[in-house]
């Protein structure tokens, strides 16, 4: 019990018993909540910071004092966009998160998502922080967390919004991270008062960084780091949600390789996180739940040279007449080929869908010259899926990380920001689960053919054994 008497102390959660011995936050609509004054001070104490949120898809709609027809085409153009969601101070990813409230119209009312009464619903708030401070210093952050105390509000805590379910909350005030943007490389970092640690080359990023400035400014340096396979996504949020990406095969995952953190705690202290000191902080913010524990205003993460990446491709459709249980022990089957793939510092991605029935598959080698060792590791893969499919296409080619990095930021946005309405869940799953042939595949037909699930799986593949090896030294 030692590590939760020693976190309650600086929980999110304490707030929940602040004012009066109240259980329940105060909303908009009670006695208690924070006159016209009380927020014009906050202004004033963050230096004219505070924001407080008008629903940017009411320029669409007539009935609102803001309507206006240019505005609401901008918004339509660019809806589906994550950069624009990304920049913005309230609005997230999934707007099933915000309560599907006030998304922008077309001059028909039917909504940019395809709902035709949207019109008829009209715009309001929804689950959209009711203010936000657009925060760059710890003051501000130290500001605003005292006054949620104070006041007994609901906090929240937004970077890019990629993570909408943690991004957004009703009648709540927000601390808005996104212009947190300071960054510097170090070519020998020791975490502080951590005599014994080893050095290491690092980057330290505010906590508005995203993903692509962060390998841009390494790339300068001929240096990389494990980032997601998204651009906008933000590196704090993304690490201490765990973290996955092209070289998490070699490297290991996000949140391994945060070798420290600056947080302001809920209480208003602002400390140093790392092994060596606050470590029971350090080791919940790398747990899944970096925001619940404090407000990260920074990160050092490790960084390493540049390295060349192999990447291979393999795709397959299932024959006419196959059935779900033949599918899905060929899936099953690919399964037991990615172990030796792991094992070999394989990393990939792959989605299964079902209606048809397809599967792609994508996989990443770094520090390797050419195609050969891939081409060969994945060639038990290929005679697998060719045994039970008619159509199966494969490929690979090698190249320099950054110019695998210019093809991913020179794609288009995906188009499914704002739009998506369906509940996603990742889990890390044990070797032996996968090792188990029959088992996964009955698994994977109960998923796989159940309405709800327009894709089986998204999935990432962990060498263990080479992470924890990489990370030791």
């Amino acid at each position: 019990m030692r590590f939760l008497s020693a976190l309650l102390p600086v929980s999110l959660l304490a707030y929940s018993v602040a004012a009066a011995g109240s259980q329940c936050k105060c909303a908009p609509s009670d006695p208690c909540w924070p006159s016209d004054a009380d927020w014009s001070a906050l202004n004033e104490t963050v230096s004219g910071r505070l924001i407080k949120t008008i629903p940017p898809g009411s320029v669409c709609y007539k009935s609102e004092p803001n309507y206006n027809p240019s505005a609401c085409q901008y918004l339509l153009k660019n809806w589906s966009n994550p950069e624009y969601h990304s920049s913005n101070p309230v609005t997230v990813s999934d707007p099933l998160w915000s309560n599907n409230t006030c998304t922008p119209i077309y001059p028909n009312g039917t909504s940019v998502s395809g709902d035709p009464h949207a019109r008829a619903k009209g715009c309001s708030l929804g689950y959209l922080s009711l203010y936000v401070v657009n925060a760059t210093t710890a003051r501000h952050v130290q500001a605003t967390l005292e006054f949620a105390k104070d006041h007994n509000v609901r906090l929240n805590i937004k970077n890019t919004g990629h993570n909408p379910e943690k991004s957004s909350a009703a009648g709540s005030l927000s601390i808005w991270t996104h212009h947190m943007k300071q960054f510097k490389i170090h070519q020998s970092f020791k975490p502080s008062n951590c005599s014994s640690a080893n050095s290491h080359m690092a980057a330290t990023v505010g906590a508005g960084i995203q993903d692509g400035e962060l390998l841009d400014q390494l790339a300068k340096r001929n240096l990389t780091a494990v980032a997601g396979t998204s651009m906008d996504v933000g590196v704090a949020g993304w690490a201490t949600g765990g973290g996955h990406g092209v070289l998490t095969g070699a490297y290991g995952m996000g949140a391994d390789n945060v070798m420290e953190a600056t947080v302001v705690t809920p209480n208003g202290d602002l400390v140093t996180a790392n092994k060596c000191q606050n470590k029971d902080l350090f080791w919940a913010i790398r747990g899944g739940g970096g925001g619940t524990f404090g407000v990260i205003l920074s990160l050092t993460v490790n960084a390493y040279p540049m390295p060349s990446l192999s990447t291979a491709t393999v795709s397959m459709t299932a024959r006419n007449g196959t059935s779900a249980k033949a599918w899905w022990r060929v899936i099953a089957g690919i399964h037991k080929e990615m172990v030796k793939l792991q094992d070999a510092g394989v990393m990939g991605y792959y989605t299964a869908g079902v209606s048809p029935y397809g599967f792609q598959y994508t996989m990443f080698q770094p520090n390797t010259s050419n195609t050969t060792s891939i081409d060969h590791l994945i060639s038990p893969l290929i005679i697998h899926v060719q045994k039970h499919n008619d159509s199966v296409d494969s490929s690979s080619f090698s190249s320099w990380l950054p110019v695998w990095y210019a093809i991913e930021k020179s794609m288009p946005p995906g188009g499914h920001a704002g739009l998506n309405y369906g509940a996603r869940a990742t889990r890390l799953i044990p070797r032996k689960a996968i090792e188990d042939t029959d088992s996964l595949a009955e698994t994977l037909e109960i998923i796989g053919d159940r309405n709800e699930a327009f894709a089986v799986s998204s999935t990432l593949l962990l060498p263990v054994k080479q992470m924890l090896k990489r990370l030791s030294t």
